[in-house]
């Protein structure tokens, strides 16, 4: 369980830093952020 978790957590992080690298204007940046809070909680 903690593996899949801290491979899970990898894989938000790579995704956070893709997001960030795009423009805030494409509302899929908003989604994907969202789904990262899910994810973290």
């Amino acid at each position: 369980m903690m593996h899949a978790y801290r491979a899970l957590g990898r894989r938000a992080e790579a995704w956070l830093q893709a997001v960030r690298a795009m423009p805030p204007t494409y509302p899929e940046t908003v989604n994907t952020l969202m789904l990262y809070r899910y994810v973290s909680d």
